[in-house]
């Protein structure tokens, strides 16, 4: 008879503790609740408190426009290297001449609306600049909402093909 040995009780993995995503939530929670609790005075509270907990939402919430700010502009600036790195790569790169003429056309476009080139008249109430970024965002938002119909798709007839149990 052949000796089979016992199996050995496997310890159960620790997961480790991601320290940098403790940290941060530390410091937005609270920061959080301190933009929250400034939106509506508590009325237990008393005013000077209230009063320092609003100006202190205030400030922060400036601060996240300011940095929301930078993050867009770093982002337009992300996009034009993208884009003109690949308009090197033709016939793909077409489609990062479109895009980069666009954006580019649009811009031009808002920037004489607000220069007082084409005002809004009773005929366009709207400016054309924001009723051309309405569409190309329509089209965009329809592109992605289609993509994201297939991923999930896709995601349902992987996880049929698997088979259903709990964990699924």
């Amino acid at each position: 008879m052949i000796d089979v040995p016992e199996p050995q009780p496997v310890a159960p993995r620790r997961r480790r503790v991601n320290l940098r995503a403790v940290v941060l939530a530390g410091i937005a929670i609270p920061l959080i609740v301190v933009v929250l609790l400034g939106l509506e005075p508590l009325p237990l509270l008393p005013a000077e408190v209230n009063v320092a907990i609003g100006q202190m939402s205030q400030s922060l919430v400036q601060l996240l426009v300011v940095v929301g700010a930078i993050a867009v502009a770093i982002g337009i600036l992300n996009l034009i290297g993208a884009q003109v790195r690949n308009v090197r790569r033709l016939p793909r790169g077409l489609y990062a001449l479109v895009t980069l003429v666009t954006m580019f056309s649009i811009l031009v476009l808002r920037v004489i609306e607000r220069a007082g080139g084409l005002g809004s008249s009773e005929e366009f109430p709207i400016a054309p600049s924001l009723t051309l970024m309405d569409a190309l965002q329509v089209a965009v938002e329809s592109a992605l909402a289609g993509l994201l119909f297939f991923f999930l798709v896709y995601a349902a007839y992987r996880l049929m093909r698997r088979g259903v149990n709990v964990w699924n």
